[in-house]
């Protein structure tokens, strides 16, 4: 059987789709609508912020194709675009440019705030990113894990950068930490159920391939029925 054919055949349009440009747009919209209705302020003043964790996805974005080209032709053959659109080396330049920029970000807001955590805060996150593909999605729900705290710590880093002060401010930070967090983690088995062919085939652990479908779709139920619970909370909150 042919090879199904690319969503596209040009480098550069590769390149840009490997990054997932509206997650990073979501991302940048997250973090200023938790500046300005949580924490009370812009989110103008502190945009290297934005950069680190915009540019810090990016990369995880592109190494993670990198990593999952063997998985990707099997589960999702018009979108493996590294190694057959993109070269291989071209993606892995791709990488470290974006975590350039976020380490930079991070040393010039660290330099701002006169404070070393915004560094080591992206050194941490960039190092597990990095780390996901080769290691920890093989592992049984470890990379479903490290992602839902990916995400839910965007609101902590918001937070964290602009200063936040007061119990209610904070209540609702990690409110929203844990709501995003838990709502990927719910995802990400979704993606994992769907992806499960070509997972099993290069020996990964997930979910899906140590239950079986029937198990995992009884057990994605019950969290989606969770996941309504804890947003009709939210929404009340």
């Amino acid at each position: 059987m042919p090879e199904a054919r690319n969503v596209t055949r040009q480098a550069w349009v590769a390149g840009l789709r490997i990054v997932r440009p509206w997650n990073l747009v979501m991302i940048a919209v997250a973090m200023a609508v938790v500046a300005w209705r949580v924490v009370g302020v812009e989110l103008w003043a502190e945009s290297w912020a934005v950069a680190v964790m915009v540019t810090m996805a990016a990369a995880g974005n592109v190494i993670n194709d990198y990593f999952d080209q063997r998985e990707d032709r099997i589960n999702k053959p018009r979108k493996a675009l590294v190694g057959r659109v993109l070269k291989r080396r071209v993606a892995l330049a791709e990488h470290g440019a974006f975590t350039a920029v976020a380490l930079g970000a991070a040393a010039w807001g660290a330099s701002k705030l006169g404070s070393g955590w915004p560094l080591w805060w992206t050194v941490v996150l960039g190092g597990a990113l990095a780390a996901y593909s080769p290691w920890f999605k093989r592992h049984f729900l470890r990379g479903n894990v490290l992602i839902a705290l990916a995400v839910g710590q965007l609101p902590v880093w918001t937070g964290a950068v602009l200063g936040a002060t007061g119990k209610p401010a904070w209540m609702v930070l990690g409110g929203y930490a844990f709501i995003s967090g838990w709502l990927t983690l719910v995802r990400e088995v979704t993606k994992d159920l769907q992806d499960a062919e070509g997972d099993a085939q290069w020996g990964y652990d997930t979910l899906p391939v140590r239950w079986g479908r029937e198990r995992t779709l009884r057990a994605l139920n019950g969290l989606f029925a969770v996941s309504a619970v804890w947003l009709v909370v939210a929404t009340g909150w």
